[in-house]
């Protein structure tokens, strides 16, 4: 082969190399593209997560404290209280189903 068979070798395998490369590059671009795109749609809804987050924790703050906090016998007094009410309003509505069926 003589010197000119090698220099259109060495062109050929440059210039394949090159188009390799030139492919390999134009497909992470484009990929790197897709997940910057990607990346600021999931920041858009990271910014209204935390919008909504923050709105809640206001929300917990003004509630005042938590029970788990409070005093156990007065916790305990409230729950009693709360069951006598359910089971008066309970009594009060069988009262009245009964006294309905008598009537009709």
């Amino acid at each position: 082969m003589t010197w000119w068979g090698w220099v259109l070798v060495w062109l050929g395998l440059f210039a394949g190399a090159g188009a390799v490369f030139f492919l390999l590059v134009r497909g992470l671009w484009r990929q790197a593209k897709v997940l910057m795109s990607q990346v600021g749609v999931a920041n858009e809804r990271l910014g209204a997560v935390m919008q909504q987050v923050d709105a809640l924790g206001e929300q917990a703050a003004a509630r005042g404290d938590l029970a788990v906090f409070g005093d156990p016998a007065a916790i305990k007094r409230e729950r009693e209280a709360a069951a006598r009410r359910r089971a008066r309003e309970k009594e009060r509505r069988r009262r009245e189903l009964v006294r309905a069926r008598q009537r009709g």
